[in-house]
Formats: structure tokens, C-alpha cells, sequence
């Protein structure tokens, strides 16, 4: 059921010509990626896409049909999270390129892109640095020390009660 909904949301629609598009990558030996790519395109005669990297090159990838609209491809590149842009040629002559989405856009893992996320400091998970979090449990426990001895006090050996002797008042008669 997990798998289900992750691939559910880590589909991506490309826009007009273009259905659903996912990516997933497994490590290569060197420290590349082996990365697969999935778009769903109607009747086009090739599909191809291309990974843009942002201040390096652009590869392009050509897919393969599936026959039910559905096109695969599978290419070894370095790791980095790449803008893809899927691009259908019709049989006429013409073309149209897709949205362009990035790899973790498309559902390739983070850690897989070297992207893993900084784990956040103690204030940012509990809403309190470390400092007041510690000041917190000193009051917590002597809250507790003084309900301590609080009960304690209470349910302690009561003093015991003087006999009261009956001695007149100056101004009663003694008989």
C-alpha cells in the first residue's frame, strides 16, 4: 500500500501531449546513478529527454515505447538533481517539449541525488533549545520534591492534644 501512494505521488504530469512521468535511480559502482525515466506520450513516433544540468551539460536520452503510450529509458549518469524536459517527435514532422521537472520533482530519493537534509537542531524538533529544555526538567522536579513533601507533611504524626482543665473566670463565682 505504501509503494502505491509514494509512486501515485511521485508522478508528475508534464502538461498538454504529456501524461504521468516518474523517475527512480539505483547506485553504479563509480559513484554515478543508474537513473530510469517513464513519461506517458499518445502517439508520438520518438520520445526523447533531455537532463539538463544547471552550469554543466545536457544529456539526451532516448526512450523506448512500451506500445500502450508508455515510454522508458535508462541512462548512467553522475549524481546531481537534473531538470528534465521530455520531448515528443511526431510522425509529421513536428515536436513538443514537456514542463521541465527536476529528478526529485519526478520521485528520485534525495539521498540518491546527494541531497540528504541537514538534521535539524534540538530548538527546531521540540520548539526549545537545549538550554531551556534543561531548565524545564529542573522545574519539573522540584515541583515534584515539593508535592513531595507537601503530603508528607500532611499526612505526618499530628501533635497531640492537651487536656483542657475548666479554671474559673474572674468574674464567676466559685462554689
Amino acid at each position: 500500500m505504501h509503494w502505491l501512494m509514494s509512486l501515485l505521488l511521485a508522478s508528475v504530469t508534464l502538461g498538454a501531449g504529456f501524461g504521468d512521468a516518474s523517475a527512480s535511480a539505483t547506485p553504479a559502482d563509480d559513484g554515478t546513478m543508474t537513473l530510469d525515466l517513464q513519461v506517458e506520450v499518445g502517439d508520438a513516433a520518438t520520445v526523447v529527454a533531455h537532463l539538463l544540468d544547471v552550469g554543466g551539460d545536457q544529456q539526451t536520452v532516448t526512450l523506448g515505447s512500451d506500445d500502450d503510450g508508455t515510454y522508458r529509458g535508462r541512462v548512467v549518469t553522475e549524481r546531481a538533481n537534473f531538470i528534465v524536459v521530455f520531448e515528443a517527435l511526431y510522425a509529421d514532422g513536428t515536436g513538443r517539449a514537456s514542463s521541465p521537472a527536476n529528478l526529485l520533482e519526478l520521485g528520485v530519493d534525495p539521498e540518491m541525488l546527494g541531497l540528504e537534509p541537514p538534521p535539524l537542531p534540538d530548538d527546531e524538533i521540540t520548539g526549545f533549545s537545549a538550554a531551556t529544555t534543561r531548565w524545564i526538567w529542573i522545574a519539573i522536579a522540584l515541583t515534584a520534591l515539593s508535592l513531595a513533601l507537601t503530603a508528607l507533611w500532611a499526612a505526618g504524626p499530628k501533635p497531640a492534644a492537651k487536656a483542657r482543665t475548666a479554671t474559673p473566670r474572674q468574674d464567676q463565682e466559685v462554689r
